[in-house]
């Protein structure tokens, strides 16, 4: 994940944007409808102090934060280039999941590209006033000691399986598979009948999966399925084995065992680990310093609005 990812969070900030002071121009104009219900108007002065009653305070502290940031930037000669930018939006978009774009993840918090854009150069601008730091090797070691559990693993088996409620059926598979069958052209039958059966509105009796990298942990196969499955070496095939619902015939296509790394095999991860929260918490510490230095007066008056 990127490190800019996590400050991403929701906010009306977008629409306040142009119309933050009571008082404004904007505000003293005749008011002019932003939308009609059955040609009742809804006027911009009432959008505005709604905007404002609910995002107002928060949004000004923002704008403050990045004010004060930019002029101690100024100050020390640093500065953000829009390549620099471009890059956090690139790491951002890279940490998504591959069905969504940062577009639409924005949309659903409420952020415009604008609100984004912002937020990444004050916090390029603070992570270049932090400066670089060195970890000694004595904070690293600590910190695997009592983080061991975060860089290990557990034993995995990646499985495929392919179910039905008659265990016959699948005994008739297995035999087909004895005489040259392979597993994926079973599944791709089975796969098929299910269809045809749904395409009929008659529920189906069997399936196939691709179920992916499984532990005995974090699963919630059941104890028979898991037994099979981690006893089968890669390119195996077994069962039928029965759970409470069905019968399943299970091939394991990988498998990895636990791991348990020691420091030295996995220092450069910790190192970044570390290097990380460390880089977070001086940031947050130059912050705080640099609002306690500003002299910062706010005249933001918020409206009351009619209920």
């Amino acid at each position: 994940m990127s490190p800019f990812t996590y400050w991403l969070r929701p906010t009306l900030m977008a629409p306040l944007l142009a119309m933050v002071w009571v008082g404004s121009p904007l505000l003293a104009q005749e008011a002019d409808a932003m939308a009609t219900v059955n040609g009742n108007p809804i006027p911009r002065e009432q959008l505005v102090q709604r905007l404002l009653a609910d995002a107002g305070a928060s949004l000004l502290d923002k704008l403050i934060q990045e004010k004060v940031v930019e002029q101690a930037a100024a100050k020390a000669a640093v500065t953000v280039t829009e390549d620099e930018i471009e890059q956090q939006l690139t790491d951002v978009r890279t940490s998504l999941p591959r069905d969504k774009s940062l577009e639409e993840m924005l949309t659903e918090q409420g952020m415009s590209m604008v609100t984004l854009r912002a937020q990444v150069r004050m916090r390029l601008r603070l992570r270049k006033l932090v400066g670089d730091f060195k970890l000694d090797e004595t904070q690293l070691r600590n910190y695997y000691t009592g983080h061991r559990w975060m860089f290990e693993e557990k034993e995995q088996v990646h499985v495929c399986h392919i179910f039905h409620h008659n265990e016959q059926a699948l005994k008739l598979m297995k035999l087909k598979l004895s005489r040259g069958v392979s597993f994926e052209e079973l599944a791709k039958e089975v796969r098929e009948r299910a269809a045809a059966m749904l395409a009929k509105g008659d529920p189906p009796d069997q399936g196939e999966a691709d179920l992916g990298w499984i532990t005995r942990e974090l699963t919630n196969l059941e104890a028979p399925f898991l037994e099979l499955a981690f006893r089968l070496k890669p390119g195996e095939v077994g069962g039928p084995v029965k759970t409470d619902t069905e019968y399943h015939l299970i091939k394991v296509i990988e498998h990895k065992p636990a791991l348990k790394p020691t420091f030295e095999q996995i220092q450069a991860k910790v190192r970044e680990t570390v290097y990380a929260q460390e880089l977070q918490s001086r940031m947050g510490e130059r912050m705080a310093a640099l609002m306690k230095e500003a002299k910062i007066e706010k005249m933001l008056e918020l409206p009351e609005v009619e209920k």
